[in-house]
């Protein structure tokens, strides 16, 4: 009994000595470390239960480091230590405060240099290695809580870090329980940003499930990454789940929640800001014996207010992105075989500036079709690229150096995926169904400005050998509203509408072939910005079924409604045309044109001359088409070094119908000329420039709505030669209408009359041979006493009122037949020829035909004015024979007698004439009278001196003459010719001739 009080003394001693123990030793222990601060205030153990508790532990280094720990609390499990294990029932942290400092020289903890500790630690272990075999005995913890941690690590590289442990709980963890679910419950600041962890998993077993759910608020990820990203600065909210699951080789990676990074900024060569960045979504990893089966994203992304600056000149920004998942990337064997991304994203106030360079964009939108982006691999190279999105932008804007473009709303749809195959990572072939929709487009380049309201591109696209020569098959629709464009600041095209319909089949890039060509254009312009005039105006234009090849060129229609051509705001328009179709168009090789028929319905237009003569549009269709000098062709490559094949062009067919009106003003004239000619009817056949061959040509038109002119002809107009026939009739055109060109060029104006001309010809190896039969009707004309009435007069040799009034008849009618000829080789033979045969050699022959015939027998002494001069002298233009005298005489004899009917006749019906009368008396009146004179004086008593006897023998020369003047106004008078239409000269003596005979000269 004795021996057994004694035992238990000692024992119960010994049990009541240990945490004393323990407690000494701990300071001994702490002092041997180089701690000359530490306390210690208590240890107790509860043999029973297995409890060890160890209170308020401080240690302290005179340098500051610390080490204070308020509680340390361990319960163990007696029993499970028969089986071999040790089984922690509680382990307890409270009030931990101290410090880590690590660096090359040196680790701490607190006061504790740990790398000391490490090296007896490493001692120990070789010992304990070296005399004992390995344990067999297992580990388990049932709870394990960490509360008010509070450590304060420098170590390289992450200096400063700060944590805050309020409480971490770890639970359930057993080595000889694979299957157990254990559990690690944190909460804590870290660098002042709260954070708290939750994981659930069963590492031991051979399935493992894991799950990790984070959470942090505004934690500065730069306090973490400093070292290795200095540049970067950002805050970083997590609210993150992973979930970990392996089983047979297979392993899961699953992450689920949000994290959002706010103020993110990157200051280095590479300037960056981003106000937040923004996910949320599902990812997932699978493996199979750690190779890549799959990697997919669901979820998520949002982006606020980025910029990025890579160097000084240029900036990238964006307002926000936002983007849709799904993404997934599927594996074999480790390389990529499929990628398929999600195309549903929207960018907001994009904007990249370089220099020289902007492209901004207020949003880009892209939805997602049925499926998203697939990209094909194989042997981790592209094969095909899959895709169907609908993209659209608004307010896209491109600045390049001398480029322009804007786009207020853009609309890209593929209306069937849309494919792009790939050989050696090389695009190779390329098939779309494609809708593009641009609205409000704006182009300035250089050379060029294009402005639309709505452009639309729609039809499948295919191309294929994109590596080498391309080959494209299309069937594609374009339109345009409110086109503009304007060409180097020359011309400006414009259209309300334009559709334009094509279609290649296999076409080679190099070799255009463009097939079922179908355009339609509506209010369709072309402008000259020179001088705005307006070169081609169009209603509507439609071409049919038109074909394309780089040889060739096929219209089966084209149809024009309300053209004009060279229009001006200020002279009119040159030509218009209601319908303008052609039929059958077909040009080859760029040289050979043949146009199966060409009709014209309602044209005109409007001919207006200045006062310089010039034609007003011409002058200004002349500046507008004038050659560009900033255009040049010195890169233009000549297609045939050999001489050029003429152009040739054929029109079976071509007419003209309705009223196709043109006004004509002149203001080169005085007064200033206004006429409108209806061309009512035209029709030419078989024209052809290579031909030799007859051109039939038909006319029906109307002058000023009065008069009609008709043609019908036929000429062999691009024969070497020419050779034909013509028939022209005009009916009673007003004279007074062409009376400005009349006074300008004749000197005379025409005050009344009407013309009708019936001309026929023909034209054998350019010799023309014709008849003009000409028909004026109450002709007046009024001098316009210019220069160009003299010359007239001069060319005449008679005034046109003279030549008038014997042209005219009764009725107040001149009816001329005029043969024209002359050969169309002679340069001076033209127009203007013509006009002179008619004007002058028809005049003449004509008056002098009517005079004669009027005064037979007598009328072959007719005769003209050498000169004007000589009229204007003698005030006759058109001498008619002479009444003739015996000498001495002033009876007139009954020859002259009939001859004065004849000319009574003749004043009759030319109401018109004036007839002068000048009587002579010559030197053979001087000496029949002389010799009477000589022999009466020598009978006076008192004769009369030589002087004043030639004074009596000269006074009666002079009386004879005076009296065969007046016996001949007498005689005419008696016929009944009017006084005032009889003219006496004073009368005249010629001595000096001795052949002339006594006359009275009778002149128009």
């Amino acid at each position: 009994m004795r021996y057994f009080i004694s035992f238990f003394f000692v024992v119960a001693l010994s049990v009541y000595s240990i945490p004393y123990l323990i407690k000494d030793q701990v300071l001994v222990w702490l002092k041997e470390q180089g701690v000359e601060g530490a306390k210690f205030k208590s240890a107790n153990i509860n043999w029973l239960e297995g409890s060890v508790e160890l209170n308020e532990l401080y240690a302290s280094k005179p340098t500051g480091q610390k080490l204070d720990v308020l509680r340390v609390a361990l319960k163990v499990d007696y029993a499970s230590l028969f089986d071999r294990k040790i089984l922690v029932h509680q382990l307890s942290l409270e009030g931990l405060d101290t410090s880590i400092i690590k660096n090359e020289n040196e680790f701490e903890i607190g006061p504790l240099d740990i790398k000391k500790l490490l090296a007896n630690s490493q001692s120990t272990e070789q010992q304990q290695t070296s005399a004992s075999p390995e344990s067999a005995w297992q580990f388990g913890i049932d709870e394990v809580v960490l509360q008010d941690i509070n450590i304060q690590a420098w170590v390289p590289n992450f200096e400063n870090q700060h944590l805050d442990l309020k409480k971490a709980t770890l639970k359930q963890f057993y080595q000889w329980d694979n299957n157990q679910l254990s559990t690690l419950h944190l909460t804590a600041v870290l660098n002042k940003a709260p954070i708290e962890l939750d994981i659930k998993a069963k590492p031991l077993a051979s399935k493992k499930v894991a799950t990790i759910k984070i959470n942090a608020t505004a934690f500065e990820v730069a306090s973490l990454t400093k070292a290795l990203l200095p540049e970067l600065t950002t805050t970083a909210d997590l609210a993150l789940t992973f979930k970990l699951a392996s089983d047979d080789n297979k392993i899961e990676f699953v992450q689920e929640g949000e994290f959002t990074l706010s103020a993110l900024a990157w200051a280095d060569t590479l300037q960056a800001k981003l106000q937040s960045v923004h996910w949320q979504g599902t990812t997932q990893v699978n493996l199979t014996e750690n190779d890549l089966d799959s990697v997919s994203a669901k979820g998520s992304l949002k982006m606020r207010k980025l910029a990025v600056t890579p160097d000084k000149s240029t900036t990238l920004s964006l307002g926000g992105l936002d983007w849709q998942g799904p993404v997934l990337a599927t594996f074999v064997k480790g390389k990529i075989t499929e990628l398929a991304v999600s195309d549903q994203f929207s960018l907001d106030q994009l904007k990249l500036t370089q220099p020289g360079q902007t492209i901004s964009a207020k949003q880009l939108v892209s939805k997602p079709a049925s499926s998203p982006i697939k990209l094909s691999l194989s042997d981790n190279q592209p094969t095909r690229l899959a895709f169907a999105n609908t993209i659209s932008a608004t307010n896209l804007q491109v600045q390049l150096p001398q480029q322009q473009v804007k786009i207020q709303q853009l609309r890209l749809v593929q209306q069937q995926p849309a494919f792009i195959s790939f050989k050696n990572s090389v695009a190779r072939a390329l098939s779309s169904k494609l809708n593009l929709n641009i609205t409000g487009l704006s182009l300035k380049a250089a050379n060029v400005d294009v402005s639309a309201k709505a452009l639309t591109l729609q039809g499948p696209v295919s191309l294929d050998k994109l590596s080498a020569t391309p080959v494209i098959t299309s069937n594609t629709q374009f339109k345009a509203t409110a086109l503009s464009i304007a060409l180097n600041k020359q011309f400006s095209v414009k259209s309300a509408s334009l559709a334009l319909q094509t279609k290649t089949e296999k076409m080679v890039v190099d070799q255009p072939r463009i097939s079922n060509l179908n355009l339609q254009a509506s209010q369709f312009s072309v402008t000259s910005l020179v001088n705005q005039l307006e070169l081609v105006h169009l209603k509507k234009m439609k071409i049919e079924n038109a074909a394309y090849a780089r040889d060739s060129l096929q219209v089966k229609a084209l149809t024009v409604n309300k053209l004009k051509l060279a229009k001006s705001q200020n002279n009119g328009t040159l030509s218009t045309v209601d319908t303008l179709s052609i039929d059958n168009v077909k040009l080859k090789n760029a040289n050979q044109l043949t146009i199966d028929k060409v009709t014209l319905h309602n044209a005109g237009g409007a001919l207006g001359i200045n006062s310089e003569g010039e034609l007003s549009l011409g002058v200004l269709l002349s500046t507008a088409l004038a050659t560009n000098k900033a255009i040049k062709h010195a890169n233009v490559k000549k297609v045939n070094s050999g001489k050029a094949k003429p152009f040739q062009y054929m029109i079976n067919n071509l007419s003209m119908t309705g009223n196709n009106i043109i006004n004509i003003e002149d203001k080169s004239v005085d007064p200033w000329f206004k006429s409108t000619l209806d061309i009512t009817h035209i029709q030419a056949k078989n024209i052809n420039s290579a031909s030799k061959q007859l051109i039939p040509v038909q006319m029906k038109a109307q002058i000023n709505n009065e008069t009609n002119i008709e043609l019908d002809a036929k000429l062999s107009v691009f024969a070497p030669v020419i050779n034909g026939s013509w028939q022209v009739k005009l009916d009673r055109l007003s004279l007074p209408v062409i009376s400005p060109y009349a006074g300008k060029f004749s000197g005379y104006f025409l005050e009344n009359g009407k013309l009708s001309l019936q001309s026929s010809g023909s034209i054998k190896s350019n010799k023309i041979t014709g008849e003009n039969k000409i028909k004026i009707e109450q002709l007046a004309v009024r001098s316009a006493q210019t220069a160009a009435t003299a010359k007239t007069n001069s060319s005449l040799s008679m005034p046109v009122d003279v030549a008038i009034s014997v042209l005219e008849n009764d009725d107040g009618t001149i009816n001329l037949a005029v043969p024209v000829s002359g050969s169309m080789d002679d340069p001076n033979f033209g127009y203007s020829s013509v006009v002179g045969i008619i004007a002058k050699k028809g005049l003449k022959k004509a008056a002098f035909g009517i005079l004669t015939k009027a005064l037979q027998p007598y009328g072959a002494l007719i005769t003209l004015a050498s000169t004007a001069i000589n009229a204007q002298e003698s005030g006759t233009f058109i001498n008619l024979a002479p009444i003739t005298f015996a000498v001495g005489e002033q009876r007139i004899s009954g020859k002259m007698q009939g001859y004065l009917k004849k000319i009574a006749k003749m004043m009759k019906n030319k109401k018109k004439l004036k007839l002068k009368i000048c009587a002579t008396a010559v030197l053979q009146d001087k000496v029949f009278i002389s010799a009477g004179q000589h022999e009466d004086n020598q009978k006076l008593a008192k004769p009369l001196t030589a002087k004043l006897l030639n004074k009596s023998i000269a006074n009666a020369v002079q009386v004879l003459a005076t009296a065969r003047g007046k016996n001949v106004e007498k005689a005419l008078k008696k016929l009944k010719v009017n006084s005032d239409r009889l003219f006496v000269c004073f009368a005249k003596t010629n001595f000096k001739q001795k052949k002339l005979a006594p006359v009275v000269t009778l002149g128009l």
